[in-house]
């Protein structure tokens, strides 16, 4: 029974030694673990942190080309503008240019039928005189100084239809 009692002691104590010594072993690795683990953590903080610092340094990149965006886009809404207020500035002029071509080009058209009207008048006074000098005839006091009124007139729109 001694024995059998030292026996149950000893393997009580081998056991023993075999829990302290996996006590040990495993406080040992739980301290490993944890230092592991804050190192784990650490470097987690201090990547995040770097990230962290990336992405504001990529958010304020990204507002500043965001900025020299609608700085850029108002510069071409404003010369949008300017090429409109010039377009509609040459569509005015334009068409004050029509109006006053068609308005010349109507002065024009009533010469025109001025001058062929004085030539039908003026061949037709020629004429006349031709008429009278063919047949000896004495021309009217009355009639030359009409011829002369209209002999400048006449002559006056032969040099315009000549330009």
């Amino acid at each position: 029974m001694i024995q059998q009692l030292t026996a149950e002691g000893d393997d009580l104590r081998s056991t023993v030694e075999t829990l302290k010594t996996e006590l040990i072993s495993s406080n040992d690795e739980a301290e490993r673990a944890t230092r592991e683990l804050e190192a784990l953590r650490t470097r987690a903080l201090h990547e995040n942190a770097q990230e962290s610092m990336l992405r504001e340094r990529e958010l304020r990149e990204t507002q500043s080309e965001l900025e020299r965006c609608r700085i850029e886009r108002d510069e071409w809404e404003r010369a949008l503008m300017q090429e409109r207020v010039l377009l509609n500035e040459a569509r005015v002029s334009i068409d004050a240019f029509s109006r006053d071509l068609e308005i010349e080009q109507e002065g024009r058209r009533r010469d025109v039928v001025a001058l062929e009207v004085e030539r039908e008048r003026a061949s037709n006074l020629q004429s006349v005189l031709e008429d009278f000098q063919a047949g000896g005839l004495f021309v009217p006091r009355g009639i030359l100084p009409y011829l002369i009124r209209v002999q400048p007139r006449t002559m006056k729109f032969v040099r315009q239809s000549q330009i």
